[in-house]
């Protein structure tokens, strides 16, 4: 099933690069794991959060390869690893998945090894397996809005827990000003390509709603440690002035499907995150 399912998205896609047809492929394979995980009646409470979710739920236009869930007290991420395991090899009939547990709890890999089979490996270099990571974030700060959101696809429906659209909002904003990312064993880049690219699509959605839609600002404040959203955005904008339109190109290339608009992006992006920070800022409440 699996197997077939991924060789029909490869023969629906021939021109894309390889780095976006794998994205897509694990595509694929978030929709059998959020099946699992929402009709679970322990992992169903989980709040679904990052790229993929606002994929799937709001319209966000990249692809996205991880999954990502705040959890509420404590999960057993071996026990999660070993029930999805167990359900992709007993209701997918596929039997050659294998888990690992990793980041001390808070991450598990899946590894699906299809891509020799699926001609995707044309040297020695190349990985012969598909990762898709599930990553467990306890959730500690509350003061979030959350709904539940039906997702169909070919083998059913099912529905999500997920932040809200605000809340989502908060997270992206304070992941921009907040983290600093590991690009190598002893270098480290101040952003991410997609943060970037997925605030930016936030301070438009605002902008179209006349910017009625506006961060969870406690929630944001609380993740920061900061004392008014003008402190907020302040930091947002020296962040914002210190990005590097290149490196955000390289991060985001196998997530942009359409290279001419993530080329047009990354051309427009100094003019107008700073323009766009200084029209939220002037809309606050």
């Amino acid at each position: 099933m699996i197997e077939e399912r991924l060789s029909a998205i490869i023969a629906a896609n021939p021109d894309l690069g390889p780095l976006v047809l794998r994205t897509k492929l694990k595509e694929a394979l978030q929709e059998y794991v959020l099946e699992f995980v929402y009709n679970h009646p322990t992992y169903r409470a989980f709040l679904f959060t990052g790229g993929t979710c606002l994929r799937l739920l709001y319209g966000l236009p990249r692809l996205s390869e991880d999954l990502d869930f705040d959890v509420e007290g404590r999960v057993d991420a071996q026990a999660f690893a070993d029930d999805i395991q167990a359900y992709i090899q007993r209701s997918l009939h596929y039997s050659n998945i294998e888990t690992q547990v990793m980041g001390n709890g808070t991450s598990v890999s899946l590894k699906f090894p299809v891509l020799k089979q699926l001609g995707l490996v044309q040297s020695s270099s190349d990985s012969p397996t598909l990762f898709l990571r599930c990553d467990l974030a306890l959730e500690q700060v509350g003061l979030y809005g959350d709904q539940r959101t039906p997702i169909s696809t070919a083998r059913t429906m099912f529905f999500v827990r997920a932040y809200d659209l605000p809340t989502m909002f908060s997270n992206k904003l304070a992941a921009f000003i907040g983290r600093v990312y590991q690009q190598a064993a002893t270098q480290t880049v101040p952003f991410k390509g997609r943060a970037v690219f997925d605030l930016v699509w936030f301070l438009q959605e605002s902008q179209r709603q006349n910017w009625r839609l506006m961060p969870n600002w406690p929630r944001v404040l609380a993740l920061l440690k900061a004392r008014t959203p003008k402190d907020v955005l302040r930091d947002a904008a020296s962040k914002a002035a210190a990005l590097k339109p290149a490196e955000a190109a390289v991060d985001l290339r196998p997530f942009i499907e359409d290279q001419h608009m993530l080329e047009a992006f990354i051309a427009n992006l100094p003019e107008v995150l700073p323009a766009q920070l200084t029209a939220l800022a002037h809309h606050l409440p």
